[in-house]
């Protein structure tokens, strides 16, 4: 095994990686540097905020479960009752079979950092949350996975919600992913895990509990739907704020306004960060004039009626990526979020927005991370010269490299750019004083030479890729081995 800082992760966004890095140029960013001995700090935070209503949220949670008989995860359940009881947790799309590995590692992280803090804090309790995010409309994002190298997918025309979806035309799709897991004892033991989940349940969110729960029902993971009434009452005010004020788009405009040059914004706010939901429909509210619109939509109100219609359908409004940690902050007792790399850039675009609200900021965390590579990948990778690191960096990037330094001619192709250069600037001076019309048919001239250049190096470039195609087609290999797909 070789450990890789997350800096040597080009991947990662410049924010990110200094974020990771030592925190010290983003620090007005975040609340606390994400360390087991700011947990204390953390909950001292959390105390000079409003409170997390505890009851509200196991009494969901167990309406939740009550079909499930699970010791370990009920246990944890009930501690959240408890004023020392505190949360960390992740979040993921309904991937269909979990879909990319990183959805295990997120939970997996989750897991064992809870772990850690209950031995490192004896006299507190920490339970690891995986948040389904089940008010997710992006279907096509989720509707597939890939194994062995070929993409299982299911179709379905249903709209809004994701997490509501009948599971009524998934069999075939179940059926052809159990068949291509194989026959060993531990394909058959996932593939009754899928089943039971895909084929016994009424939507994509209680089959999605159903798999992670068989996954991790041992260590006591708290799965947690927030698309619900009475959780959703308790976000009531921070929706009020958002409509009437619009307090999200400018505390994160204003965050984004005073990041680093090199950095750039994961997520904008939209004006208002809410969507409208009902059943088979999620679209956004805006503000036009004097109403509340939801797009694609006839639905309009006015700042009464939106007022009314929140305080009786509260679950009627559901946050986007702006707000979703927000509403995660207000319904849960957490102290930690874990997550990829991108969220851990858009996290810090929120500080502001949770003072604005009067929420605890919690500790940000990026997952855990590993990248499995077999001895014959190890091997080409050797062969090819590269680091384990290139791996980490963008495709195209060693591929131009290894064309640039295979290429015999571009040193004199470059030569004769810059001697075009030099020559146009000097005939430039010269027509500057001898009639300065004439500068502009140069100018013409000397864009036809860039441009054939140009034409020259790509047809050369494009000889050394066909020279070199065995070579090209090794890193390429090396390149499917470490992210099929």
């Amino acid at each position: 095994m070789k450990k890789v800082t997350y800096d040597e992760v080009n991947m990662l966004s410049k924010l990110t990686r200094a974020y990771l890095r030592d925190a010290k140029n983003v620090e007005e960013f975040f609340e606390y540097v994400s360390t087991e001995k700011n947990i204390r700090s953390v909950i001292e935070n959390r105390k000079k905020r409003k409170p997390v209503n505890r009851a509200v949220l196991v009494s969901s949670l167990e309406k939740q479960y009550a079909d499930y008989n699970s010791k370990a995860v009920h246990t944890n359940i009930l501690s959240l009752a408890n004023s020392n009881t505190y949360t960390i947790t992740t979040g993921h799309q309904l991937n269909l079979f979990t879909g990319p590995l990183y959805f295990i590692y997120k939970i997996v992280s989750a897991i064992k950092t809870a772990q850690q803090l209950n031995q490192t804090y004896p006299e507190l309790h920490f339970v690891p949350v995986y948040w389904m995010a089940t008010e997710d409309h992006d279907f096509e994002e989720i509707n597939h996975a890939y194994f062995n190298g070929e993409k299982i997918e299911w179709n379905s025309d249903q709209k809004g919600m994701v997490g509501e979806f009948s599971l009524d035309t998934i069999s075939k799709t179940v059926d052809l992913f159990c068949k291509s897991l194989g026959g060993s004892i531990h394909a058959l033991e996932i593939s009754e895990i899928i089943k039971k989940a895909y084929l016994q349940n009424a939507n994509l969110a209680e089959a999605t509990r159903s798999v992670v729960h068989a996954l991790f029902e041992k260590h006591g993971l708290v799965i947690l739907d927030a698309n619900d009434s009475n959780l959703k009452r308790e976000f009531v005010p921070v929706v009020k704020r958002e409509l009437l004020e619009q307090i999200s788009f400018s505390s994160v405009t204003d965050t984004i306004s005073q990041f680093d040059s090199s950095f750039k914004a994961q997520v904008n706010p939209r004006e208002i960060n809410l969507f409208y939901v009902v059943k088979g429909l999620r679209e956004r509210i805006i503000n036009n004039g004097e109403v509340f619109e939801v797009l694609n939509t006839d639905i309009v109100f006015n700042p009464a009626q939106i007022k009314a219609e929140i305080d009786s359908y509260p679950e009627r409004f559901s946050p986007n990526v702006i707000l979703r940690p927000v509403y995660q902050e207000c319904i849960l007792p957490n102290v930690m979020y874990i997550g990829g790399g991108a969220e851990v850039a858009y996290w810090l675009e929120l500080k502001s927005t949770f003072n604005e609200f009067g929420i605890s900021f919690p500790l940000v965390q990026i997952r855990s991370s590993f990248l499995t590579l077999s001895t014959k990948t190890l091997s080409h990778v050797a062969q090819l010269n590269w680091k384990i690191t290139d791996l980490f960096g963008a495709k195209s990037t060693l591929f131009e490299a290894y064309t640039s330094a295979n290429n015999p001619l571009e040193k004199e192709v470059n030569k004769l750019n810059n001697a075009i250069r030099l020559q146009t600037e000097d005939l430039e001076s010269s027509l500057t004083n001898y009639d300065p019309e004439l500068v502009k048919s140069l100018n013409v001239a000397k864009k036809g030479f860039e441009k054939s250049i140009v034409r020259l190096s790509k047809k050369i470039s494009g000889s050394v890729k066909r020279a070199h195609q065995d070579q090209l087609h090794e890193m390429e290999q090396v390149f499917s081995s470490a992210y099929p797909n």
